[in-house]
This record gives structure tokens, sequence and C-alpha cells, in this order.
């Protein structure tokens, strides 16, 4: 077990990311049942073709590897360049009616010149609070071969309990044993890269690194990346001979917060 300084607890700084304006993907988590709410506040609004794609988007133009696939749930990520504001919304569809706006079961603005946490006790388009966007796994930047932050991962059990700079949980036990949202987790510094190449060693290398933070319930060792055709799925099936043996927890100074 590895140590974590509170000041690295979040690798992928909100301040450090650049400013795209408008990133799709699709985010896979269970199904959580709750109240939709009305959206109205999200410039700029994705067009029609950019909705029709949300709906329709197969789920292997996605990273997806390490897990099985348990359920579908479309999220919208935009990013203001002229505020430097991310915009998420959990499960958002589009509503004509009685004037546009969308319908989503949470919605939040994060301040990208900011790292600063949600409220404890607060969640987001994540079940940890934490933002999306920092922790997908982006093709622009693996292609470039530097993936220089922490990678949002879910488990199908997770502790009732949550570990900064996560502020939220949706756990089903009190396990110790079960990873609590907010976990970190890092590939360990001596499993072997030498059998990997292109986009999936650059993302092994990062999981060394960097590594890992359990960000919602979903299927085990799943992570999410941008919605890009060209990311190569063959290549990124390396990944999948990863074990979880392989990784370690990362020890963290910051308290566990029961729910």
């Amino acid at each position: 077990m590895s140590q974590l300084k509170p000041k690295t607890l979040l690798q992928a700084r909100l301040d450090d990311l650049p400013c795209l304006f408008l990133l799709r993907t699709l985010h896979l988590a269970f199904f959580r049942k709750r109240k939709r709410h009305q959206i109205e506040r999200l410039p700029p609004v994705p067009s029609s073709d950019v909705v029709n794609e949300l709906r329709t988007h197969h789920i292997l133009d996605a990273v997806h590897v390490l897990g099985d696939v348990l359920w579908s749930v479309p999220a919208v990520l935009v990013v203001d360049k002229s505020t430097c504001k991310l915009f998420e919304l959990y499960d958002a569809f589009p509503q004509s009616k009685p004037k546009p706006h969308w319908n989503a079961d949470a919605g939040v603005e994060w301040d990208l010149r900011s790292a600063a946490l949600r409220p404890d006790g607060w969640t987001s388009a994540d079940a940890a609070g934490l933002p999306i966007f920092p922790g997908l796994v982006r093709y622009d930047e693996v292609a470039a071969g530097q993936l220089e932050h922490a990678i949002r991962v879910t488990f199908d059990s997770t502790r009732d309990a949550w570990i900064h700079p996560a502020s939220h949980c949706a756990g089903d036990t009190a396990s110790a044993a079960a990873p609590a949202m907010g976990t970190r987790l890092r590939l360990k510094a001596g499993y072997g890269l030498g059998g990997f190449s292109g986009a999936a060693r650059t993302i092994a290398e990062a999981m060394k690194r960097y590594g890992l933070i359990v960000a919602d319930n979903g299927s085990n060792w799943y992570f999410s990346g941008s919605s890009d055709r060209r990311w190569d799925d063959e290549n990124l099936d390396q990944l999948k001979r990863i074990p979880g043996s392989a990784f370690e927890v990362v020890a963290s100074a910051a308290a566990v917060h029961p729910c």
C-alpha cells in the first residue's frame, strides 16, 4: 500500500484542464431512480444531430475495458470556453415543449479555474460528487502519448462512504473491504508493460503514475473515455489482460466519511 498526500489527492486538477468547446460521451452506471429535473441554463445547447448521436451511439465507440456494460446512460458534457465553465448533465434528454429545455437527473456547473470540492453530501453527474470530464480518457491526449491525470473507474459494489475529493456515496454495504467513493487505486510499479503497445500502453502507464479514482457504481473495473471513432478497440483489448490483483489501494490521509 502506497501513501498519497492530501494535496495530491486530485491529480486531474480542474484548473489544469484545457477549455474545450464540446465533449460528447456515454456515461455507464447503474440506473439511479431519482426525480428528473428541468435544466434550462446550459450554454451552449448541443444541436439536434448531436442529440441524436447521444441517443443512438453504440458503446463500442467509447473506451470500455476491464468489465462488462451493465447500463448505458447518456451524459452531456459541455465546456464554455468564454467563461471556462464545465456543465455536466446526467441521464439527460432534450425536450421541445413547452419551451426548449433539458430534462436530467442531475445538472452541475464546474469552474475550471478552481479545484474546489463539492460540499460534503452533495452528488453530481457522478455518484461520488466528482466531475466526469477530468477523469475521462481522451483520445487526443492518449494519441500524443501523455495521459497526465487519474482515471475515473466504477465498481459493482461500493462502500457506503466517501473519501475526499469525493463528497457523496451510493454504496450497498458498510464493509471496509468494498471501495468507498473517492478511493484511489494504482497499477503496481512492478507490473510489466512490455507486452503493451500504442494507446493501451499510454493508458497503462497513466494507471501506474496517476492511478484510478472510484467515481460511481457500475461494471467492475470499468473506465470510460471520450466518444471518438478513432479509438482502436483491438488495441484497447490489451488492457483486459490486467487483473484486479495488479492494482494496489493508495492510502489516503483524508478521512473516510460514512454516509
